[in-house]
């Protein structure tokens, strides 16, 4: 692959972003990352990635703003939820606003793998 797919992982938990960000880094992508909502938004206009790690608990805006916020701006990119507080609700609302996966936390890294591959390597 010569284009390295760039990914933007979204968490306000230092531990969780940097440890989603070294393995993605690892895994050969481009790894951009944002602690809240605002950055996120400004990241996606910024650096135009091509997928979307985003936890939904979060201060300010939380990830269903962020997901709301990208339809109002026709931001078109995948994204994937992650959460700590995982509920049906939240798993529904996510998926209308636009999410594509919805996981929660803990997970292992061998999903985050094969969703970053699923989302990557093939055109949806």
């Amino acid at each position: 692959m010569n284009y390295l797919a760039r990914i933007l992982v979204v968490d306000d938990d230092d531990q969780m972003r940097d440890l989603l960000q070294a393995f993605l880094t690892d895994e050969g992508y481009n790894v951009i990352a944002a602690s809240n909502g605002k950055d996120a938004l400004k990241a996606m206009e910024d650096e135009k990635p091509d997928l979307v790690f985003l936890d939904i608990e979060m201060p300010e805006m939380n990830g269903l703003g962020v997901l709301n916020e990208m339809q109002q701006r026709s931001l078109h990119i995948p994204v994937i939820v992650i959460t700590g507080h995982s509920t049906m609700d939240n798993a529904i609302q996510a998926i209308r606003s636009g999410a594509r996966e919805f996981i929660t936390k803990p997970f292992d890294l061998n999903k985050i793998r094969a969703l970053a591959k699923r989302y990557l390597n093939k055109t949806n």
